[in-house]
């Protein structure tokens, strides 16, 4: 019993403990939900009675603490991305419609500028002065508006060719859609949208303005109308102002004005009003009809009063074109005389060298070129007659003095036309120098001067050069060297004659070649052609010297010798055979290449580039100056250089031949021995006579070419000659002493010896004369100003005389 007891009040105990657990366990459960924690570990206890893993404590506190965190800032952030797609809408907007205020504001001010301007063309006032300026703003006003109407174009092509830069139109459809997101949008256009936001929403490309450019594109036609109507008005004044200009000029010149001081306003207001309209023109762009207008009314009349076929006949026969120079001068005067001040004054005003801010972005005026002279080489292209006489004359002379005339008036024109401008110091000479170089590069300068049949002329002046040069040589052919065949005047030969030519033939040569580069000659645009010339005749020459006359043929005219008084033979087919002939023709030769390597490099060079001066019609850089020279002076030295091989060659006959003829005495040494073989004469006291005539052909040609002599021959060619038969002359006494002691060792054997008086053998006679002679050629060879103990024939010879 007390078992059960015990049991039943345990399970009683147990019911209990278990209503207390479950009471307190209700109690705890209702605690906990009371919060976030409780609400947790409620959590865990039902995922341990589970037998399930326990989780990270750290995701399920972000995944149940933070999640409503993480709603609230996505929320947030839409809302945020979806107003600043309505702020840059807002903005796009706000642009747009200030631009059009602003447009519409600029509108109103260009129309009002548009009628204005109108209205000054329509009512012209009779104030002369006051309509000039009026003129040239409303030539501001065209431009202006013509400028807008561009930019209007332009407009409407970017907005139809491109439109918006791919960039804003991607931002404009993500805004777009953005304008139709809910809370369930995509996060991601949101993101991209905000980060593409520019960071000045007021400096984004905006779209094209179409109104603007439309207004505009309906008023083209009106502007259009007013460009053509104000040039048509400043050309009709500009042709009045042109024809006052010139009334003026040509009655001051008939009449003086009885007050200077009023003659110079008035000059000074008219050339201030053509100066306001070729201003206006310049800046709508029509500057090229100022210069057609200048032709037309003012260059063209006086060219037709001044350009005829008499005016340039006069002073010369017809077709000779003597006036030519004169007429074209008279030209240019007559230009400077009436229109100068206004050429000069477009010329500061259009500033060639663009300093002049007034007219920046204005086309240049040049009355110079295009108003003076393209009308004049129109007038003298246009008449066939003129044409034919000034380009197609028949007399080269005749082409030449025309070209020269010609070219030195396009050269000179704008210096003649802008020069009292340059002295007062308003243009610079760099201005003139470009106005002188546009009028040079300008296609009707190019095309005129291309009239010009200058290869003709060329064939011309060379084929008289050539028959200048044949006449001398066939001459010379037949008379031989010293035939006078100079052609040139008496200037010229004194000229050349203190060149050193000896030879007439040398002289009308270089006489020819000059020619070609003489002021009344010479043609700049054909120097090349000249140069090659000369070349040509220079290599005429030589090939002439080289000519044998014996192998080709040539019938003697001539004895074959010189006469008395003269250096060179009358017979030409014979001159190879004396060397006089040929040191006098070797001389010309060398004179020849000092002259082309100096005195004509010096004449080319100042044909063809003459240092720059104020009389000098040639312009070049320094550069070119220095580079035009080297060439000129490589091409004449190459040329020359063909001339030292001849002389050297020639030179080396002349010393064979003298060397020949100064050995031919020696064959009378070994006669010494017979002289005192068994004669029984008396010893020797003075030289034998053959010794005298050893060096004598050397002497005399020394005497008669010493200054004649090319330098590098100067200081050899006695030497080599005196050493040469120095050692025929030791070799041949060598022989006879040998001979000399054999005939003595003869006679001793013999027992016959001899002697004179005195006691000297033959061979000692021999010995004694040899001494002698020797003294005698050392004589003949310090004549020659040489020092005989540098010839080793003439040592060895004194050596074997003391053995």
């Amino acid at each position: 019993m007390s078992h059960n007891t015990s049991s039943a009040a345990l399970n009683s105990r147990l019911f209990k403990l278990k209503q207390q657990s479950a009471s307190i366990s209700e109690h705890l459960t209702s605690s906990l939900s009371a919060s976030t924690s409780g609400q947790i570990l409620l959590q865990l206890a039902k995922t341990l009675d589970s037998n399930h893993a326990v989780p990270d404590a750290h995701d399920v506190v972000v995944k149940e603490c933070l999640k409503p965190m993480l709603k609230d800032v996505e929320s947030l952030n839409a809302n945020y991305a979806r107003e600043w797609a309505r702020v840059y809408e807002l903005a796009k907007d706000l642009r747009i419609q200030a631009r059009r205020a602003e447009s519409a504001r600029e509108a109103m001010e260009k129309m009002a500028e548009l009628e204005e301007a109108e209205q000054i063309l329509r009512e012209q006032g009779e104030d002369e002065d006051c309509l000039f300026m009026e003129l040239e703003r409303v030539a501001y006003s065209v431009l202006d508006l013509s400028q807008e109407l561009k930019v209007s174009t332009d407009e409407l092509m970017r907005a139809t060719t491109f439109g918006l830069s791919a960039d804003v139109q991607r931002r404009n459809g993500m805004v777009a859609d953005l304008k139709k997101a809910d809370e369930n949008s995509n996060k991601c256009l949101e993101g991209e949208f905000l980060q593409s936001l520019p960071v000045d929403l007021f400096e984004e490309a905006m779209p094209p303005d179409g109104e603007r450019a439309q207004f505009f594109m309906k008023l083209a036609s009106r502007i259009r109308k007013l460009e053509n109507d104000l040039a048509n008005t400043l050309i009709q004044k500009l042709e009045a102002l042109f024809k006052s200009l010139e009334v003026q000029a040509n009655g001051d010149s008939q009449q003086k004005h009885e007050d200077d001081k009023e003659k110079f306003d008035h000059d000074g207001n008219l050339i201030s009003s053509i100066d306001y309209c070729v201003r206006a023109l310049a800046i709508i762009g029509k500057g090229k009809d100022v210069e057609s207008a200048f032709a037309r009314v003012a260059i063209m009349p006086l060219l037709r009063s001044k350009l005829s076929l008499g005016r340039m006949d006069e002073g010369g026969s017809r077709g000779q074109c003597a006036g030519l120079f004169s007429m074209l001068d008279e030209i240019s005067y007559e230009i400077t005389r009436i229109y100068g001040p206004i050429i000069q004054k477009v010329s500061e005003e259009f500033s060639l060298s663009g300093e002049n801010d007034d007219c920046a972005g204005c086309p240049e005026i040049d009355l110079v070129t295009g108003g003076v002279w393209i009308p004049l080489a129109a007038a003298i292209t246009g008449d066939t007659s003129i044409k034919m006489a000034i380009f197609s004359p028949a007399s080269p002379d005749v082409i030449q003095a025309n070209y020269t005339a010609v070219d030195t008036f396009v050269i000179d024109l704008a210096a003649r036309l802008l020069k009292p401008a340059l002295k007062n110091g308003i243009l610079s000479t760099n201005d003139v120098i470009e106005s002188r170089e546009r009028i040079l590069t300008n296609p009707t300068t190019i095309d005129f001067y291309k009239k010009w049949n200058l290869a003709i002329y060329y064939q011309l002046r060379f084929g008289d050069a050539c028959k200048r040069f044949d006449d001398a040589v066939e001459k010379v052919k037949g008379e031989g060297w010293d035939a006078i065949v100079f052609s040139g005047d008496d200037v010229s030969r004194k000229c050349i004659d203190e060149l050193g030519f000896e030879i007439h033939l040398f002289s009308e040569v270089y006489a020819t070649l000059m020619s070609f580069w003489a002021p009344g000659v010479f043609l700049r645009p054909l120097a090349h052609r000249f140069l090659r010339g000369s070349v040509q005749i220079i290599n005429a020459l030589l090939d002439f010297i080289q000519y044998d006359p014996k192998k080709n043929g040539h019938v003697e005219n001539g004895e074959g010798s010189a006469e008395n008084g003269h250096k060179l033979s009358s017979s030409f087919s014979s001159w190879k055979d004396r060397i006089e002939d040929i040191a006098m023709v070797s001389w010309n030769l060398t004179v020849l290449k000092v002259s082309l390597d100096n005195n004509f490099i010096d004449v080319i060079s100042n044909a063809v580039a003459p240092d720059n001066d104020e009389n000098c019609h040639v312009f070049n850089s320094s550069q070119e100056l220095n580079e035009t020279k080297s060439l000129l002076t490589d091409i004449i030295v190459d040329t020359s250089r063909e001339i030292t091989p001849l002389v050297e060659s020639y030179w080396e006959t002349i010393i064979d031949r003298l060397k020949s003829q100064c050995c031919r005495p020696l064959s009378a040494v070994k006669g010494v021995a017979a002289t005192y073989r068994m004669t029984n004469r008396p010893p020797p006291t003075h030289p034998s006579p053959y010794v005298s005539t050893i060096l004598r052909p050397l002497q005399e040609f020394d005497n008669e070419f010493e200054n004649r002599v090319p330098i590098e021959f100067q200081s050899s060619y006695k030497s080599n000659i005196v050493g040469h038969v120095s050692e025929s002359y030791c070799k041949a006494v060598e022989e006879l002493i040998v001979t000399v002691k054999q005939t003595e060792q003869a006679l001793r054997k013999r027992k016959a010896r001899r002697t004179v008086a005195g006691g000297m053998s033959d061979g000692e006679k021999v010995m004694q004369q040899i001494r002698l002679d020797l003294d005698d050629f050392r004589n003949s060879v310090t004549s020659l100003s040489l020092e005989p103990e540098s010839f080793e024939g003439i040592e060895k010879i004194q050596s074997l005389l003391i053995s």
